[in-house]
């Protein structure tokens, strides 16, 4: 069965053509954008643009606040040619119904095939990445770690990370001591610090985008390790055959559909005035961004139409939680570690329709706002 979007409507066809009517004043049975806007703001709070007015116009669907309005504006001020459709709903005229009935009676409810939206009528796909990688973030050159001592930096804030999360586990009633944090964190993760930003400086020269710091008020406040897989390499993960300590630069491919995310930390520092909400959605944007520049590609050799996939590891019952909660799959356990994979599929972005319906499209559609950004850069 065609699946049916309650928030959008179409209005019935008979009732869109007597609007569109043209009479002898060259004047149709339409309200102004500027009327009927005023009036909806008014009565039902919200508002609409003019694309999605013209669409309604056009073919009779819109989002449901907006059907709903008009309808309550052609009820106070209802041109003559609606005296025949106001019959419809068994009165002379409409002036006694209420909103419900006549929404009911002069709407149904879109079909998602028959659903647009302002999104998919306009550039503002171009929109959305500008305002997220550059407002957001602060412009997406700034993201690049320039140097071994940045991506040392943020390799040991990943770790510590770890081990605050272990700590929380195991001992909820301590304090972060450094030395502790530093000690559950080698355990967890079976190798020390020394030898994780070993790891992270490999990763980083083989891929630039794979280490990227997150910013906040021009001070790094976070960060992640996206790592950019052969496919082999990938399902050796996933197949419970290889495990991280042995992914070198040589297993790095970019661009790449094929993604590992390695490690993530958000974290406050003394001196940006920020609250943690804002700190962990520069996080969270880094992120997007990071998966978006690591698998564009125009050349379908390299994957362009194809499904994005990203591993990660369940390496604590904090990350456990998170990962279900925004809709990955859990794996079985990584090779050699007592910790689970879990895998998002998100369809090929280049192929999204505006409306998400799960974790994964909704992570796909950001991902194809910020391939526009990215195409348009190269």
């Amino acid at each position: 069965m065609p699946r049916r979007i309650g928030e959008y409507r179409v209005l019935n066809e008979s009732l869109r053509r007597r609007l569109s009517q043209v009479d002898g004043t060259g004047c149709d049975g339409w309200p102004t954008y500027t009327k009927l806007f005023r009036f909806v703001r008014s009565r039902l709070g919200q508002g609409g643009s003019e694309r999605e007015y013209a669409a309604l116009k056009a073919s009779g669907q819109g989002p449901a606040v907006l059907v709903r309005g008009l309808l309550l504006y052609l009820q106070q001020f209802p041109p003559v040619k609606l005296a025949i459709e106001a019959n419809t709903i068994g009165r002379e005229t409409w002036t006694t119904a209420d909103a419900a009935e006549l929404v009911e009676a002069f709407s149904t409810i879109c079909l998602e095939s028959q659903v647009q939206s302002d999104w998919s009528l306009s550039d503002a796909w171009r929109a959305i990445p500008e305002v997220m990688a550059f407002a957001a973030t602060g412009g997406t050159e700034s993201l690049l770690c320039t140097n071994h001592t940045e991506v040392e930096t943020l390799a040991r804030e990943i770790f510590l990370g770890v081990g605050r999360s272990v700590r929380k586990e195991v001992a909820p009633d301590q304090t972060d001591d450094e030395p502790r944090l530093v000690d559950l964190a080698t355990r967890r993760m079976q190798r020390t610090l020394d030898q994780y930003q070993a790891q992270a400086r490999g990763w980083w020269g083989a891929c630039e985008w794979a280490v990227l710091k997150a910013i906040c008020g021009g001070i790094p406040v976070g960060g992640s390790v996206f790592l950019p897989l052969y496919e082999s390499v990938y399902r050796k993960l996933r197949e419970g055959t290889r495990n991280d300590l042995e992914i070198g630069p040589d297993d790095l491919m970019f661009p790449s559909r094929w993604l590992f995310m390695h490690g993530l930390v958000a974290r406050p520092v003394d001196g940006v005035n920020a609250r943690i909400g804002w700190v962990t959605a520069r996080q969270l944007l880094t992120v997007y961004y990071q998966g978006a520049r690591l698998a564009y590609t125009r050349d379908p050799h390299e994957g362009a139409g194809q499904p994005v996939r990203i591993l990660c590891v369940g390496g604590t019952e904090y990350s456990r939680q998170k990962l279900e909660r925004h809709g990955y799959q859990r794996l079985g356990n990584m090779h050699g570690f007592d910790v689970p994979l879990y895998e998002m599929v998100a369809p090929a972005p280049e192929a999204r329709p505006w409306l998400p319906r799960t974790p994964a499209e909704t992570l796909s559609l950001v991902m194809a706002a910020f391939f526009h950004e990215i195409g348009a850069r190269q």
